[in-house]
């Protein structure tokens, strides 16, 4: 969708409208927003402008109850809050204590030894300081958390400063103003990742390594002009990094990126054309609506088809029975069906040097026999091109070919691969 399409789209439309009035938009209204017109991540920056011109804020609908770490040596915010926030509680946590803590370990399962490496890894650690026979992972997640703890805050002035030396900085300048940005907003990142938690059955540390790509996003995206706070612009990014985790965890395989974003255009615009239409509109109409091709449609369709599970009913008339009782291991049959198929191969040979060469060719070439095994079954057109001759004459040789086949193949079983035997004289 081009920037004029998206402001003139009726749901933008209303949303605007919405945040006008009231002063702030919810993340939830936004992620909805963006399911439903499958927006990519340039017109997900045009529509945060727009809002921002507008001087209408994002935040959550309701403040978040668990606070989140803070270093007991990290100064206070000095400026005190507008009436209208411009920027998601989570942004700017105040809590001086480690509560946030007890209250995201008295959370966590047992996990298994090995989960320790992942979480010392997030840590910047390698085991060292951990216990050398058992560790829970609590005390390495603990560990991660309390070294994140000891990084220092930083101001809005501050994070605006590091994101212009991170853009027009050396490559070095640019590296280490990116790392501080990264550094004094992980706080956020686990604030986030602990409250999507009960969402999944991911666990923690995938949760705050998902969260960190989104932070990284929008550390490489926020633009220091930007009235925006930077913890305010990171929180949609990290957001979004979660629920497309949750959302791609819940599949029973994993899909690529681009894969991922082909299925979500191809739902929103099949709602949305549904509802326009009455009827269920077509790939075509789906592919034109969406800007993506008949084949991407096609391959999205089967990526998100629902597995069907072995223990679901059958479908037949028998109580009881399930559609993992209707299949056949085709393995138990492989030997006798290659010893026919080795068979069948070698009476069709003996059968086709009763032909002349051209009616050899043409059934060879339209049936993938012989030489042309490879190549596959050929149209008939196909043939009279490469032959040089008519479609009409590749018809009248197969059928008499195949009519000399039939009566020479009566008796062997072999008949039955050659039609019907109508026509015979």
């Amino acid at each position: 969708m081009t920037d004029s399409e998206i402001l003139n789209h009726p749901e933008v439309r209303k949303l605007v409208h919405e945040g006008a009035r009231d002063g702030f938009v919810s993340y939830s209204q936004i992620n909805d927003l963006l399911i439903d017109l499958e927006l990519d991540e340039d017109a997900v920056e045009f529509l945060l402008e727009v809002l921002e011109k507008r001087a209408i804020a994002v935040r959550d609908e309701a403040p978040l109850e668990a606070p989140v770490v803070k270093t007991p040596q990290a100064p206070k915010p000095a400026k005190p809050k507008p009436a209208k926030a411009v920027q998601a509680p989570a942004a700017q946590p105040k809590s001086e204590s480690n509560e946030d803590l007890d209250a995201l370990l008295a959370q966590l399962d047992e996990f298994m030894p090995t989960d320790v490496a992942d979480v010392a890894q997030l840590a910047g650690e390698t085991g060292e300081g951990l216990d050398d026979e058992f560790t829970p992972v609590e005390d390495a997640l603990k560990l991660y958390l309390d070294r994140m703890g000891q990084i220092p805050r930083l101001s809005t002035e501050e994070e605006r400063e590091l994101a212009r030396v991170a853009r027009d900085g050396s490559p070095e300048e640019s590296h280490d103003a990116q790392n501080r940005l990264v550094e004094s907003n992980l706080r956020l990142v686990v604030h986030l990742a602990h409250h999507a938690a009960p969402r999944t059955t991911l666990s923690i540390t995938d949760l705050l390594q998902e969260g960190n790509l989104g932070l990284l996003d929008a550390v490489s995206r926020y633009r220091p002009e930007s009235t925006k706070t930077f913890g305010s612009y990171a929180t949609w990014w990290i957001r979004r990094a979660l629920n497309r985790s949750i959302a791609e965890h819940s599949r029973s395989m994993k899909l690529s990126g681009d894969l991922y974003e082909a299925i979500q255009k191809m739902q929103g615009a099949q709602r949305q054309l549904t509802q326009t239409l009455g009827r269920t509109p077509s790939r075509q109409e789906i592919a034109e609506f969406s800007g993506l091709t008949v084949a991407q449609i096609e391959e999205a369709q089967r990526a998100s088809a629902k597995p069907l599970s072995l223990d679901a009913p059958s479908g037949s008339n028998d109580e009881g029975t399930e559609f993992g009782e209707t299949l056949v291991d085709e393995s138990t049959e492989a030997v006798e069906n290659s010893a026919i198929r080795q068979e069948v191969g070698i009476g069709l040979t003996n059968l086709l040097e009763e032909l002349s060469d051209r009616e050899k060719l043409i059934v060879q070439m339209r049936f993938g026999l012989g030489q042309h095994a490879e190549s596959g079954s050929r149209a008939s057109e196909d043939v009279a091109k490469i032959l040089g001759i008519s479609r009409e004459r590749v018809h009248e040789l197969e059928l008499r070919a195949l009519r000399k086949l039939r009566k020479k193949a009566k008796g062997s079983g072999l008949d039955k691969l050659f039609g019907d035997d109508e026509d015979d004289d």
